[in-house]
């Protein structure tokens, strides 16, 4: 049976080099900016737990074509985790007003349902540079019905990682050369005795 003692690189990341893992608390919600051509994953971790969707294009309006997904009208569970009032629906509001997304005009996709087992899983492809809001809704559990809201998560792989890598590089080599030339400029100080 192996065991943490068998850990050689402890903290080495286990993801690929452009594959990104979002995790979607139950009875939740995250938000999350996806470029052309990505491909997602989204895998149901422990079942019986529904994923609702809403798409964003880069101009704001609601479009679920960008994933290859079609209207649910009955679903606007979305809209009802926002509307409460704890931090985390506060800061998903925020970062949607942030970005002049209208959550009330959108329209969502669900793409399982109650009936789904664990590990069932869906894949997408982004046709368009879109923000998405992935939740994992769901009611209160009650302790005489067991029905507890469990995770979602989301696997990205990013499809231009170059370019992504790139100008994390540059950004770094920039942020490197302006610590060093504080450094060189930095005059010493002399403080006399009175």
């Amino acid at each position: 049976m192996p065991t943490s003692l068998d850990i050689k690189e402890p903290g080495l990341n286990i993801l690929p080099l452009g594959v990104e893992r979002h995790v979607v608390n139950g009875g939740g919600l995250s938000g999350i900016q996806i470029f052309p051509e990505d491909d997602l994953e989204i895998i149901n971790d422990e079942g019986n737990q529904i994923c609702e969707i809403s798409v964003f294009n880069k101009d704001g309006k609601s479009e679920l074509a960008i994933l290859n997904l079609k209207e649910n009208k009955n679903s606007s569970e979305i809209k009802k985790i926002l509307s409460k009032k704890d931090e985390s629906s506060l800061i998903a509001s925020y970062q949607l007003k942030k970005r002049n997304l209208d959550i009330n005009k959108s329209k969502s996709a669900v793409v399982f349902d109650k009936d789904a087992t664990s590990g069932d899983k869906i894949k997408l492809i982004s046709k368009d540079k879109c923000y998405c809001i992935f939740s994992a809704p769901g009611t209160d559990m009650l302790i005489h019905e067991q029905n507890p809201t469990t995770n979602l998560t989301v696997f990205i792989k990013r499809a231009n990682i170059v370019f992504i890598y790139l100008k994390l590089i540059i950004i770094s080599w920039i942020l490197f050369l302006m610590v060093m030339i504080n450094k060189s400029f930095s005059l010493p100080v002399e403080i006399k005795e009175n």
